[in-house]
Protein backbone atom coordinates (compact mmCIF):
# COMPACT_ATOMS: atom_id res chain seq x y z
CA UNK A 1 0.00 0.00 0.00
CA UNK A 2 1.60 3.38 -0.84
CA UNK A 3 2.19 5.86 1.72
CA UNK A 4 0.62 9.52 0.98
CA UNK A 5 2.54 10.96 3.79
CA UNK A 6 5.61 9.65 3.34
CA UNK A 7 6.26 9.15 -0.83
CA UNK A 8 9.23 7.66 -0.38
CA UNK A 9 11.25 5.93 -3.83
CA UNK A 10 9.39 6.68 -6.89
CA UNK A 11 7.90 3.75 -8.17
CA UNK A 12 9.20 1.90 -10.26
CA UNK A 13 6.69 1.73 -13.03
CA UNK A 14 6.86 5.42 -13.08
CA UNK A 15 10.78 6.04 -13.65
CA UNK A 16 10.23 6.23 -17.38
CA UNK A 17 7.80 9.07 -17.50
CA UNK A 18 9.53 11.01 -14.55
CA UNK A 19 13.08 10.15 -17.37
CA UNK A 20 10.73 11.83 -19.89
CA UNK A 21 9.69 14.99 -17.54
CA UNK A 22 13.22 15.51 -16.36
CA UNK A 23 14.40 15.44 -20.04
CA UNK A 24 11.82 17.73 -21.60
CA UNK A 25 11.92 19.96 -18.65
CA UNK A 26 15.45 19.81 -17.08
CA UNK A 27 15.30 23.21 -15.21
CA UNK A 28 11.75 22.55 -14.33
CA UNK A 29 8.13 23.00 -15.58
CA UNK A 30 7.92 26.82 -15.85
CA UNK A 31 4.86 27.54 -14.23
CA UNK A 32 3.18 29.12 -17.06
CA UNK A 33 3.36 25.58 -18.76
CA UNK A 34 2.57 23.28 -16.00
CA UNK A 35 -1.33 23.19 -16.24
CA UNK A 36 -1.41 22.55 -19.65
CA UNK A 37 1.49 19.90 -19.05
CA UNK A 38 -0.99 18.19 -16.06
CA UNK A 39 -3.43 18.37 -19.51
CA UNK A 40 -1.49 16.50 -21.59
CA UNK A 41 -0.72 13.52 -18.74
CA UNK A 42 -4.09 13.56 -17.71
CA UNK A 43 -5.99 11.21 -20.12
CA UNK A 44 -3.19 8.79 -19.66
CA UNK A 45 -3.08 8.86 -16.07
CA UNK A 46 -4.76 8.89 -12.83
CA UNK A 47 -4.77 11.77 -10.82
CA UNK A 48 -3.29 9.69 -8.01
CA UNK A 49 -0.07 8.86 -10.26
CA UNK A 50 0.33 12.21 -11.92
CA UNK A 51 0.22 13.61 -8.36
CA UNK A 52 2.52 11.20 -7.09
CA UNK A 53 4.89 11.92 -9.93
CA UNK A 54 4.56 15.54 -9.75
CA UNK A 55 5.24 15.61 -6.00
CA UNK A 56 8.41 13.45 -6.51
CA UNK A 57 9.24 16.25 -9.43
CA UNK A 58 8.79 19.04 -7.92
CA UNK A 59 9.87 17.64 -4.28
CA UNK A 60 6.54 18.89 -2.59
CA UNK A 61 3.62 17.23 -0.49
CA UNK A 62 2.09 14.74 -2.39
CA UNK A 63 -1.48 16.70 -1.33
CA UNK A 64 -0.60 19.62 -3.07
CA UNK A 65 0.12 17.99 -6.07
CA UNK A 66 -2.95 16.26 -6.05
CA UNK A 67 -4.85 19.55 -5.35
CA UNK A 68 -3.31 21.33 -8.61
CA UNK A 69 -4.04 18.08 -10.89
CA UNK A 70 -7.58 17.66 -9.42
CA UNK A 71 -7.88 21.88 -10.38
CA UNK A 72 -7.12 21.12 -13.90
CA UNK A 73 -9.22 18.32 -13.82
CA UNK A 74 -12.11 19.80 -12.24
CA UNK A 75 -11.85 23.28 -13.88
CA UNK A 76 -10.17 22.55 -17.10
CA UNK A 77 -7.85 24.52 -19.04
CA UNK A 78 -8.67 28.05 -19.56
CA UNK A 79 -7.50 29.08 -23.62
CA UNK A 80 -3.97 30.41 -22.57
CA UNK A 81 -3.39 26.90 -21.71
CA UNK A 82 -5.06 24.98 -23.85
CA UNK A 83 -2.81 27.30 -26.67
CA UNK A 84 0.22 26.02 -25.24
CA UNK A 85 -0.34 22.36 -24.85
CA UNK A 86 1.24 22.45 -28.53
CA UNK A 87 4.35 23.56 -27.16
CA UNK A 88 4.60 21.43 -24.03
CA UNK A 89 3.91 18.47 -26.26
CA UNK A 90 6.52 19.24 -28.42
CA UNK A 91 8.88 19.51 -25.78
CA UNK A 92 7.56 16.12 -24.66
CA UNK A 93 7.95 14.27 -28.01
CA UNK A 94 11.70 15.04 -28.17
CA UNK A 95 11.91 12.76 -24.69
CA UNK A 96 9.79 10.12 -25.94
CA UNK A 97 6.23 11.18 -25.39
CA UNK A 98 5.11 9.03 -28.54
CA UNK A 99 6.65 5.76 -26.84
CA UNK A 100 5.50 6.71 -23.64
CA UNK A 101 2.03 6.87 -25.09
CA UNK A 102 1.99 3.44 -26.86
CA UNK A 103 3.57 1.71 -23.85
CA UNK A 104 1.89 3.43 -21.12
CA UNK A 105 -0.07 1.28 -18.59
CA UNK A 106 -1.20 2.66 -15.41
Amino acid sequence: MFDFQNLGPLPESMKGTYDMLKCAFPEGIPDEEYKAFIGLLQPYMSNRACAILLAHFFSQSYFKSLSEVEEVWADGLSTEDEKRKEGVRQKLLLCGYAKWLEEHDY
